[in-house]
């Protein structure tokens, strides 16, 4: 929040900016040298013949954590895209 705070502020805009935390989420942070992760890294290369770009992402899933936790099981998240 402060971040963006300060960000507006030097814009010298006579706009206002809220911020509201809606709703906040434990981050999901897999272990891309799971098993899961390298059948993951595989496949995609099969399949699209280019090794995938690993990032971080997900924060809009917060499900994806609470299937970890509860589960104790490693969670891969997978985008449905091909390489740009």
């Amino acid at each position: 929040k402060k971040h963006l705070e300060e960000a507006f502020d030097k814009l010298n805009s006579c706009n206002r900016l809220s911020i509201d935390n809606v709703f906040v989420s434990d981050c999901f942070l897999g272990d891309v040298n799971d098993s899961n992760y390298s059948a993951a890294r595989r496949a995609n290369k099969a399949v699209y013949r280019s090794e995938p770009e690993l990032i971080r992402e997900g924060g809009s899933i917060p499900i994806a954590i609470s299937f970890a936790n509860i589960t104790r099981k490693s969670v891969c998240l997978l985008p449905i895209c091909g390489p740009a």
